[in-house]
């Protein structure tokens, strides 16, 4: 069978998020006999024409428009291409703004993962969540097949489309690579916060509630301060007790830094499984969570759950000192069971298997 990935930044992933779910089940996918090509823009500093037996198919993405532009023209251009390769089946990693090329006819079977609820994300104007919504609408309608990764995602496309889905997790490893040891910015003891700083992950909310808290830990924020809602909230809080860092994109270093924090504070709250959450999981972080139903489906009892601001600052006066023992043994086994790249690629497998449908 011959199947082809689209929708990424390429392989191998210098990226994460779903570049990492198209390397790790390419490589899965062609280690058990099919043929898989992935899509990747003509600038990904990876040369070669193969990766690991995955063939890729580069696509001129032109880099120096705008963003939106630029991925406006990948998609459309990776779309065509397909034609040419005529595979079994396509899987497209995320509907914004491919959807709306997707083809009415086709000889191939499209596989959409829905990713999260993109057009509720505080950093798109009305416009582009608008738009957002009807590239979400037109892949419910033109895709053969729709993957949620999270429950919450499922039973949101069953409510607003009547529409029924596979439910596949993202994938993450218990193999952790660490880096040999912390850099001297990093304090002994520290919370921590890794995300994307915007107002949906509840940054503003976390820094609000450990201020409450009194707490003498610093808190530690790591991600790209390079944007109008990062800067303000830097400039507002930034101190010696609440250090914004920047972006750590080496592997290593962050499983380490993830690692040695007391507290691990996750306020992601547009839907889909966080690959940066299973990392925590994975990593024995002791984790308080936005309390809503993308987290707890992932979380489960793995978490304490905030509401507000103040709600959050009684959790650390109550528990930045507990172990959280049961919790952090828990989410291991939880990575373990459901969130292994071994079994995501399985389920991957057979979805595109079953759904295959005969040539002409």
């Amino acid at each position: 069978m011959k199947i082809a990935i689209l929708g990424t930044r390429g392989i191998p992933n210098n990226y994460g998020g779903f570049e990492r779910c198209a390397e790790e089940v390419a490589v899965r996918l062609q280690r058990a006999g099919h043929e898989v090509v992935v899509y990747v823009p003509e600038e990904h500093p990876y040369r070669e024409p193969f990766f690991q037996g995955v063939r890729l198919v580069r696509i001129q993405s032109y880099p120096r428009l705008t963003k939106t532009f630029s991925v406006f023209l990948y998609d459309l251009a990776s779309l065509r291409s397909v034609e040419r390769e005529r595979p079994h089946v396509v899987l497209e990693l995320g509907y914004n703004p491919s959807s709306i090329f997707f083809p009415k006819k086709r000889d191939y079977v499209l596989v959409t993962n829905m990713d999260g609820l993109e057009w509720k994300r505080s950093k798109w104007n009305r416009l582009v969540r608008i738009f957002s919504k009807l590239c979400e609408r037109l892949a419910v309608e033109r895709s053969d097949v729709l993957i949620a990764d999270n429950v919450g995602i499922q039973e949101y496309l069953k409510k607003e489309y009547d529409a029924s889905s596979t439910f596949i997790a993202y994938g993450s490893s218990l193999d952790n690579v660490f880096a040999a040891r912390a850099p001297n910015w990093i304090p002994s003891e520290y919370h921590l916060i890794v995300a994307r700083i915007e107002s949906e992950n509840n940054i503003e909310n976390i820094i609000r509630g450990y201020v409450l808290s009194g707490s003498v830990i610093p808190l530690v924020v790591v991600g790209k301060v390079d944007h109008k809602y990062a800067i303000r909230l830097a400039r507002h809080y930034g101190s010696a007790k609440v250090r914004f860092v920047g972006g750590i994109y080496d592997t290593p270093l962050l499983n380490l830094v993830r690692a040695k924090a007391k507290l691990y504070f996750h306020g992601h709250s547009v839907g889909g499984t966080n690959p940066s959450l299973l990392e925590a999981m994975s990593l024995g972080c002791r984790i308080v969570a936005h309390d809503n139903p993308f987290n707890k489906n992932v979380l489960g009892n793995g978490a304490l759950y905030f509401e507000s601001p103040e709600n959050l600052a009684l959790l650390i006066q109550r528990h930045e000192n507990d172990p959280f023992s049961e919790k952090v043994v828990a989410n291991r086994q939880v990575v373990q069971e459901r969130y292994t790249w071994e079994k995501i690629s399985k389920e991957y497998e057979s979805l595109c298997i079953n759904t295959q449908r005969p040539r002409p």
